[in-house]
């Protein structure tokens, strides 16, 4: 008999599941920034779980697992927007503010397009290019030696980032990683 599971044709769904969260946080950030009340935007943050259920029907996970990756989007945002440290980064109010701002530009002879997560202008006329991640660290690794991996992992994407705003303005550019796991702002050096 035909298999009907999520592995049809040899390939696994579930392998889609990291990504589809991190998408799915993305956008959770994206609405924050510009919500009009913020806490009632935080207190209502459950009714957003149908739409996550909804994005990741198609994966055919079991209960459980499903139940775990709502969980996981949940803690990740409630986490991250709960940490005052890191409130700056969603303020609406900062100069050129922009949420998963799509640029383009030709690189080596071919048209390369870029999705900016987070960026804006600061007080002090700086630029801030900011990237999320949901990865978390694996079992026994010390947040120093993930944050390191991290680091290490997105270092090109970042400063392929950084360079776009470079060719389009003159002011200072900071980058960083908004690790969602710890949460943490992990500023990036070039």
């Amino acid at each position: 008999a035909a298999s009907t599971s999520s592995t049809a044709e040899g390939y696994d769904h579930q392998s889609e599941l990291p990504s589809i969260l991190g998408t799915l946080v993305h956008r959770v950030f994206e609405t924050y920034v510009s919500a009009p009340d913020r806490a009632l935007f935080l207190r209502d943050l459950k009714s957003l779980e149908p739409h996550w259920r909804l994005a990741i029907r198609h994966l055919d996970l079991q209960h459980g697992a499903e139940e775990k990756a709502i969980a996981f989007i949940h803690a990740s945002v409630q986490r991250t927007l709960e940490t005052p440290s890191l409130a700056w980064i969603f303020d609406d109010q900062h100069l050129d503010s922009e949420c998963e701002l799509e640029l383009s530009r030709f690189q080596s002879g071919q048209l390369r397009n870029f999705i900016i997560d987070r960026t804006f202008i600061d007080q002090n006329d700086v630029r801030w290019v900011i990237d999320y991640k949901t990865s978390t660290p694996s079992a026994g690794q010390t947040i120093d030696s993930f944050v390191a991996e991290q680091r290490e992992n997105y270092r090109n994407q970042l400063d392929s980032h950084r360079s776009l705003f470079s060719y389009m303005e003159s002011r200072p550019i900071r980058t960083g990683l908004l690790l969602t796991a710890i949460p943490a702002l992990v500023e990036m050096e070039f």
